[in-house]
Formats: C-alpha cells, sequence, structure tokens
C-alpha cells in the first residue's frame, strides 16, 4: 500500500531540496511543523555579508504561501514538480493573496 504523503510533508521535502553545498557559505534547512514554515538560510563565509533566506514557505491551512524565493530555480514550480497544484501556491512575495489567484 501506498503512503500518503501530507501537504506539509510535501512542501519540507521540496524546500528542504533547496540546501545545497556552497564553498562560500554555510546553507542550512529549517523546519518548523508547528508553525508550519519551511526555509533555507544561507550563512555566507564573509561575515561582512549578513545571513538571508533564499526560500521560505509557510502554510495557512491548504494554501502554500512562498513568503521569499530568491533562487534560479523557482520554489512553486518545484511545489508543482511535487504534486500541488498551482491553486494551493501562493506567491506571497509579488503580492498574490489567496483570493488573487
Amino acid at each position: 500500500m501506498d503512503r500518503v504523503v501530507s501537504l506539509a510533508e510535501t512542501v519540507h521535502q521540496v524546500v528542504a531540496e533547496y540546501q545545497s553545498y556552497s564553498p562560500m557559505a554555510i546553507m542550512h534547512a529549517v523546519h518548523d511543523p508547528a508553525e508550519g514554515i519551511d526555509l533555507v538560510i544561507v550563512i555566507p563565509n564573509d561575515r561582512t555579508i549578513e545571513p538571508h533566506v533564499v526560500a521560505m514557505t509557510r502554510l495557512d491551512q491548504e494554501k502554500v504561501l512562498v513568503e521569499i524565493d530568491t533562487t534560479d530555480h523557482p520554489l512553486a514550480e518545484a511545489l508543482i514538480g511535487a504534486g500541488i497544484p498551482r491553486s494551493q501556491i501562493v506567491l506571497a512575495y509579488v503580492g498574490e493573496t489567496a483570493q488573487t489567484i
């Protein structure tokens, strides 16, 4: 029998894939299941550059709010590729709301 993966688990898996090796920084995937938040933070080796979030999602009922996406591989496309319908994805970082999609 196939295991049913929840929306929260799918989002967590997709966002965590944005954590990758970099010789110039440390990247951490952060998952807060209680708040429904997933993000990847970059901590540069060069301490004159501030740490920053490159991708962040937040769950709001059955919607995935993409709060930050500064990657060259759009997070929304990765979420859709993982089986989440576009109608459940809100690109909050560009001003979309659940009512505008």
